[in-house]
């Protein structure tokens, strides 16, 4: 086993973290007509993801709902060495997002149709992974939940084939229907088992002798729960849990507040557009 886990008597990891720290974040949000972009820089990994909204036709079989579409890529040698990029982080990336959000119904397809049959709201989702020094699969999930958040869809008037979009300055543009807005937060386990660590970097995803991953919403509540490796017995779950359940908190009051930030930011700007344009 690589001597990259390293935890001192104190609980401090190599870099100078404890086990329940995280490293530097940043999420630059950006919002446009129907699309919104999210910047995620964690520690050295650098994410950057993109919602949009377009207007189409619902499937046959599925007349009363809207889709969402996910698609993730990474970008090769995102770690900067000799090995190409492990497709598995790419997969379940993808695989998170599609469970939460679409089939687990965090995103309500249903409230995305505008005229049963004819006309509903088509989600893409596009999340690429730039750069990877760790912990990659929290900053997918946290710029995918920041842009669905961050987008906002045009409100859609008339019937049938007389669907018109509202203009953003004269009525204001809606939402995505989210019911909750999970994160994915791995924990891992050095070689010991008798230490869990929250936001690994790549040397201590090596070297860990097991992964946790869990989705936690705003409120705490669990939507996904994975485990690999040995260790992982009642006691360490239940302690992977608690961190994970702290780590999580704390993401979504960062994007909750850089959420805000971000809005009104946007707003002035329209504001500011309107008035020069009179």
């Amino acid at each position: 086993m690589p001597a990259a886990f390293v935890i001192t008597p104190q609980g401090i990891r190599r870099d100078g973290r404890a086990g329940h720290d995280g490293r530097e974040l940043d999420v630059q949000l950006e919002r446009g007509d129907d699309a919104a972009t999210a910047e995620v820089s964690l520690g050295g990994t650098r994410v950057i993801a993109r919602a949009s909204c377009a207007l189409g036709a619902p499937d046959a079989w599925r007349p009363n709902e809207g889709s969402l579409r996910v698609k993730v890529d990474g970008a090769p040698r995102s770690r900067d060495d000799d090995d190409e990029d492990d497709p598995t982080i790419i997969h379940e990336a993808r695989r998170f997002l599609e469970r939460c959000y679409r089939d687990g119904g965090a995103l309500d397809v249903e409230a995305l149709c505008v005229v049963g049959g004819e006309a509903c709201w088509q989600v893409a989702l596009n999340v690429s992974l730039l750069i990877d020094r760790g912990n990659a699969l929290e900053a997918m999930t946290l710029g995918a939940a920041a842009c669905l958040k961050h987008v906002r869809c045009r409100v859609a008037t008339g019937t049938g084939d007389s669907v018109q979009l509202a203009d953003v300055d004269s009525v204001v543009p809606l939402p995505l229907p989210l019911t909750r807005l999970p994160v994915a937060v791995p924990v891992v386990i050095g070689p010991s088992c008798r230490t869990a660590c929250v936001d690994p970097d790549c040397n201590e995803e090596a070297a860990a002798a097991a992964l946790y991953i869990a989705g936690l919403d705003a409120h705490g509540e669990l939507c996904f729960s994975q485990s690999s490796g040995s260790g992982l017995d009642p006691e360490a779950l239940a302690t992977c849990l608690a961190l994970a359940k702290t780590r999580a908190t704390q993401l979504h009051a960062y994007l909750s507040t850089n959420l805000q930030e971000a809005d009104e930011v946007w707003r002035q700007q329209r504001i500011n557009l309107v008035r020069n344009s009179m």
